[in-house]
């Protein structure tokens, strides 16, 4: 019985010893640590989440600005080639205006189509200046430049149109000097 009381002392200061070594420690220094850095990794991802935030407004207001440059040009080009057909309207019909082997009938018929594409032009440009003033048409910028392209096309036929106008008529008043000159060469024969 002695040989029992024995053994059973000894596992017990046995296990006591055994459980005192393998107690933890911690370092507290560790741990706060650990909580600081995932504070600052905390704000430097909120910090990043506004840049984010920040660059796609910007790329936003960067491709509304391209839109508008894009409309601008194509505006521009319009004006321009309104410019010019104004220009070559007027000195194509001074030019034939002033001929005497056009007749009446025959000019006001041209007046009368070159203040036709005249009007046409014109109102293609008030039709772009309603949309730059006021933007109650709530287009896309794809739709806008369709538009506006549109617009050009139109402004480009009506060019076609008037040469091609002009140039039939210049051609009749051709062919009539001709004709007069031939007549002048037979009469004086």
């Amino acid at each position: 019985m002695k040989l029992y009381i024995f053994l059973l002392i000894g596992v017990l200061l046995f296990s006591f010893r055994l459980g005192a070594q393998g107690m933890p420690v911690y370092d507290n220094t560790n741990f706060l640590t650990l909580g600081k850095q995932l504070l600052e990794s905390g704000k430097q991802t909120s910090q990043l989440i506004q840049t984010v935030n920040f660059l796609k407004q910007q790329k936003q207001r960067l491709e509304q600005v391209n839109g508008v440059i894009r409309d601008l040009k194509l505006i521009g080009e319009i004006i321009e080639d309104h410019k010019i057909l104004y220009v070559e309207i007027q000195g194509d019909f001074n030019q034939l205006g002033g001929s005497n082997l056009l007749a009446n009938d025959e000019l006001r018929e041209l007046s009368e189509s070159l203040e036709k594409t005249m009007a046409s032009s014109m109102d293609d440009l008030d039709m772009i200046r309603q949309l730059l003033r006021n933007d109650h048409f709530k287009m896309t910028d794809k739709d806008r430049i369709d538009l506006l392209e549109q617009r050009r096309k139109r402004m480009e036929e009506s060019r076609a149109i008037c040469k091609t106008q002009m140039g039939r008529y210049r051609a009749m008043v051709d062919f009539r000097k001709m004709v007069a000159r031939a007549v002048d060469n037979l009469g004086g024969q």
